[in-house]
């Protein structure tokens, strides 16, 4: 994994920003994100299809304005369930993240501690995550083996690459800022709304009191497309306001109406025109006996930015391989552009074949197997 160097797009004034996000949103392009140019279908209005692809537009503007920035932040979530089985005691999840974004380039750390957590497994992991522009490497603490997969470009990068940057993320309530409050990690937006309209399964409506003026916020409702449609499965809102960002929504039984999630958001401006999303929380409810609604959380996710800095001072060799700490003697599992795979050790800063270790000069082996220093 060679290093190039990732320069802000404030310092880059003539690519287009667009295609210069940071590569957690250029993942999102091998996971399958693109501009929706289909036509309008039974499911939806041309004037509702219309606006979505506005505030999409408006949204990718949002994002690329944070393209460039450090946060910190902290969550927490609570769930009761192991699959089918209720578990004697809630499964709980504490976690704090540090990240660091310049351009196509990244660094995460990531620090877990589970309350309750399952037999056998850690009760605290720690991972660092590390990306530029030809590859990403992963470091879970501990485990003796790093993962290493590298591309031509990041556009080009496989999808199980794509998934190492946004897996370890701290974003993940950038899929609430975005609308649709789906927590797979995908981060695609209304896009999931508008695939699911092609295919047929649902029908969308974009809501908006024209009265209230220009700037008030939309109201987008996604309605099930078969017979049990007394309710909206989904419904959420967006202000064009604050970047064009959601602040809440719900989910529903389309028979029944309970609302079984609700999630919020909390914006802020960070800087002049600069919206970010500094806080959500996430609930799901559970039907009491006989069906009652009880409006008891049966499990939730809160997460909470505790610091963020915009076109923040990154030191040299952030965004290097080297910065994900990985001990002398860690074996890193590599698999190239090319989809070979090959295991490297790492001997004298360097990322050496495991097999001519000790057969060439400069790779004689280390005296044994590092422990988890966590230097960078």
């Amino acid at each position: 994994m060679q290093t190039r160097m990732c320069l802000p797009e404030w310092a880059v004034p003539t690519l287009n920003r667009a295609r210069t996000w940071s590569l957690v949103v250029a993942s999102l392009v091998a996971l399958g994100f693109h501009a929706v140019n289909a036509e309008a279908s039974p499911g939806i209005s041309d004037a509702d299809l219309n606006v979505l692809r506005l505030i999409m537009a408006e949204q990718s503007k949002s994002l690329a304005k944070i393209n460039n920035v450090r946060v910190e932040a902290k969550s927490h979530g609570l769930n009761p369930w192991d699959r089918d089985v209720r578990l004697p005691r809630p499964r709980e999840l504490f976690t704090t993240h540090t990240t660091i974004l310049v351009g196509k380039c990244g660094w995460v750390e990531r620090h877990d501690r589970f309350i309750n957590p399952r037999p056998g497994a850690q009760a605290e992991t720690r991972m660092r995550t590390v990306w530029n522009e030809q590859g990403v490497l992963r470091y879970p603490f501990g485990t003796g083996a790093g993962y290493l997969w590298e591309y031509r470009s990041p556009e080009t990068m496989s999808k199980v690459a794509a998934e190492q940057i946004l897996l370890p993320s701290p974003w993940m309530h950038l899929t609430f800022a975005l609308g649709t409050g789906r927590d797979d990690g995908r981060n695609e937006g209304l896009k999931i709304v508008l695939d699911a309209v092609e295919d047929g399964k649902v029908k969308a409506e974009v809501i908006r009191d024209q009265a209230a003026g220009p700037q008030s916020p939309y109201s987008i409702k996604v309605w099930r497309n078969d017979s049990m449609n007394k309710y909206p499965v989904e419904e959420f809102n967006i202000e064009p306001t604050m970047g064009y960002f959601s602040t809440g929504g719900r989910d529903r039984d389309p028979e029944s109406g309970f609302v079984w999630k609700e999630w919020s958001v909390q914006l802020k401006e960070i800087e002049p025109g600069i919206w970010f999303p500094m806080k959500f929380e996430e609930k799901h409810f559970e039907k009491g006996l006989g069906g009652a609604d009880t409006r008891k959380p049966d499990s939730y996710h809160e997460y909470e930015v505790t610091r963020v800095e915009v076109n923040p001072e990154v030191p040299d060799g952030q965004f290097e391989w080297t910065a994900a700490g990985i001990p002398p003697g860690i074996e890193v599992f590599r698999t190239d552009a090319d989809g070979e795979f090959e295991v490297m050790l790492l001997v004298n800063g360097e990322l050496v074949p495991k097999a001519l270790v000790g057969t060439q000069p400069g790779t004689a082996p280390p005296g044994g197997k590092g422990g988890d220093s966590g230097g960078r």
